[in-house]
């Protein structure tokens, strides 16, 4: 975008761009569809926004849209079978490294750090992502004022909270509760995904994905493989496999995942809902936006936002790669081909940092998947 629209077209001034882009990676949202609705709002008024992020949008879409049809009309192929099984380590493997590399972006002093270990910890005990996210803000808005022992404190009684809600989990597990089974069925059943929510979850997805479209992964995965069970956690997996591939935004995962949960109809809400915050955002209340945001303690509550979501989608990628390497039950344990797939995986991306690397790894593992019936 800088290379055409500052360096060849000129339609903005360097400074400028700048500025921009701080303030949209700031932002809830999927900031490469703000930054080009910004754009057509700055050179052609809010119609123009509104032309140029569905220009970047639609072609992407798209193409994840044919993908995910033509692996829904596969159905259960050996080769394509074998070829999703082969790309979900490589996909583990990407999301990992993104959220280690977002946590070394976020954590910038060790109050940050705090937090993002904190949403971490809490995230892997079971904790809602909202209260990690609230807790992150007010911890941080405590921490600009000087009170930063009164943070610690928030987040330390979160997460005691956290761990006795997980140990009471844990024992009701053991004791074979069947009325608690019983009852989970029922909210699940009760929770099969209509396309109101769908769009309440994409909406969700959309509004609160602080630092990078990879932090929608924990609220996605949370409504959808674990409340409504309307995706399997293999096929959370294979629609980051499938984004990973195409020429998209990361966060067009959940037209895939609309597809999985909703056939077609859900793909075009999900799509619709996370992507409508990027544009409400820019075309409505860029201009008031771009005031609120030069007040310094607002800036700090934003921190602690965007490290908080990403110790939550940090302690998500923790379950998605535990789906793909462990298998539960008598005779599960470790996948040691999974595992050592990914290992290579994540060897090799960390060895060569090249932003066409992962993608070509996926293709490679499904197609060799694909050649073996894996």
């Amino acid at each position: 975008m800088r290379t055409e629209f500052v360096e060849r077209r000129r339609w903005i001034e360097p400074e400028r761009f700048r500025r921009v882009m701080g303030l949209y990676q700031a932002l809830p949202g999927p900031e490469a569809t703000e930054l080009c609705v910004f754009l057509g709002v700055h050179r052609a008024g809010r119609l123009g926004g509104l032309v140029a992020g569905l220009a970047f949008l639609l072609p992407g879409v798209f193409v994840v849209s044919v993908l995910a049809w033509i692996i829904s009309a596969a159905g259960d192929a050996s080769a394509l079978r074998g070829a999703l099984s082969a790309a979900r380590p490589v996909a583990v493997a990407m999301v990992v490294l993104a959220a280690w590399r977002l946590a070394r972006d976020v954590a910038t002093d060790r109050w940050l750090l705090v937090i993002l270990l904190a949403a971490f910890a809490g995230a892997l005990v079971g904790t809602h992502w909202f209260i990690l996210l609230a807790a992150g803000a007010g911890a941080a808005a405590l921490i600009s004022r000087g009170e930063g022992w009164y943070g610690l404190a928030l987040l330390g009684g979160l997460l005691l909270a956290a761990g006795l809600y997980a140990l009471m989990l844990a024992l009701r597990s053991q004791a074979g509760a069947a009325a608690g089974e019983q009852a989970d069925a029922w909210v699940r059943a009760s929770s099969a995904p209509s396309l109101a929510s769908l769009a309440w979850t994409g909406l969700k997805a959309g509004a609160l994905s602080f630092g990078g479209a990879y932090t929608a992964l924990p609220i996605l995965r949370y409504d959808l493989v674990q409340i409504a069970a309307a995706v399997s956690p293999s096929e959370f997996v294979d629609a980051i496999s499938i984004v990973s591939v195409a020429p998209t935004p990361l966060v067009t995962v959940a037209t895939v995942l609309g597809w999985s949960a909703g056939g077609a109809p859900g793909a075009l809400v999900m799509t619709a809902a996370i992507f409508a915050p990027a544009f409400l955002i820019t075309i409505v209340w860029h201009g008031r936006l771009m005031a609120v945001l030069e007040h310094r303690p607002l800036h700090d509550v934003l921190d602690g936002l965007s490290a908080a979501a990403v110790g939550v989608m940090a302690g998500a990628a923790v379950e998605v790669a535990r789906a793909v390497v462990w298998t539960d039950g008598p005779s599960g344990g470790w996948q040691r081909r999974d595992l050592l797939v990914a290992g290579i995986a994540a060897a090799v991306l960390v060895s060569f940092p090249r932003r066409w690397l992962g993608p070509a790894l996926v293709l490679v593992a499904a197609a060799t998947g694909a050649l073996l019936g894996m």
